[in-house]
């Protein structure tokens, strides 16, 4: 059974990993995602405007989206303005088109940073640029879904 997901860090410029596995590892209770080599990295990069977003959802037909969600302090400067409103577009278009999306907080991803750095630099992504202050934004994304391949949740 293939389980894609979609991950989003919203932003000025958007982290998007789209990942897949097909086979898992059943334990007591636990489903556990098998080694690294298993996972398929279909999609690795930016999204800088709602357009590239209304592209993403329908290509990949994820099973479920995955958008890092945004606190702060009750002052907000305009970046941070615009990492609401992009977490606010992808959940109406994920209701829009039909897509199952989860909110998922910073802290989620940080047991899966350095597999991520690792997933994204064993693979060659054809026709996927993006730049090197861009990196850590797709690295987050990956590590969301990496997350969430191995937890379910």
């Amino acid at each position: 059974m293939t389980k894609r997901v979609l991950a989003f860090d919203p932003g000025v410029r958007t982290g998007v990993a789209c990942l897949s596995a097909t086979n898992y590892v059943h334990e007591v209770r636990a489903s556990r995602l098998c080694p690294r080599e298993q996972v398929d990295v279909y999609y690795a990069g930016i999204a800088s405007t709602y357009n590239d977003l209304l592209l993403y959802l329908p290509a990949f037909e994820p099973k479920v989206v995955l958008i890092e969600t945004f606190t702060s302090g009750m002052v907000a400067h305009k970046p941070q303005l615009h990492t609401i409103k992009m977490i606010g577009a992808i959940e109406m278009l994920c209701t829009m088109k039909g897509f199952a999306y989860r909110l998922v907080t910073s802290s989620q991803k940080t047991g899966y940073l350095e597999r991520a750095k690792k997933l994204l630099a064993d693979k060659e992504f054809e026709g996927v640029q993006y730049l090197a202050c861009d990196k850590e934004h797709v690295i987050d994304a990956t590590a969301h879904a990496l997350r969430y391949l191995e937890k379910g949740k």
